[in-house]
């Protein structure tokens, strides 16, 4: 078996011998080696559900939960932010003031060309000014008179 050493000297000039990992490739002295190789920790188990993680490869081999916990924290996350943006718009529609139910309230952009799609709801937190709330109903009847006079300036198509 080839194995690779190196030789180096410490702090006090005395000669030590270092052999590299076959697994993660370190040079190790004389001391305990804890191999640093994330695939050689065996089965890996989600922090919050427990199930055992799938892929050890890649950036996920890395994480601590699964994907599909990741995605619900997301979800929840961001249900959090919404409540924030809902209660600085008054819990309610700006046009009708319905406001059971914060899942069928919607933004609305007063400025169509500044729509962007990622991290919206942080967006409507740090610019309220440039939003509207609406109820889902009163957002597509908005919308649907938006695009009643675009079809009127072109002739009716």
């Amino acid at each position: 078996m080839n194995v690779e050493t190196i030789e180096r000297r410490d702090s006090l000039g005395r000669i030590i011998h270092y052999v590299r990992c076959p697994d993660c490739g370190c040079y190790v002295g004389k001391k305990k080696h804890q191999c640093k190789s994330v695939d050689l920790k065996g089965i890996r188990y989600c922090a919050d559900c427990g199930k055992v993680k799938m892929k050890n490869i890649g950036r996920e081999r890395y994480q601590k939960i699964c994907s599909k916990c990741t995605g619900i924290r997301n979800r929840i996350y961001e249900n959090k932010l919404k409540r924030q943006a809902v209660k600085l718009f008054g819990n309610k529609c700006q046009k009708c003031g319905y406001g059971a139910y914060i899942e069928c309230l919607e933004f609305h952009h007063r400025d169509a060309a500044e729509k962007q799609s990622r991290d919206f709801i942080r967006i409507v937190l740090k610019y309220p000014e440039k939003f509207k709330m609406l109820c889902n109903r009163c957002h597509r009847e908005l919308h649907v008179d938006e695009g009643n006079n675009d079809k009127s300036k072109l002739g009716g198509i």
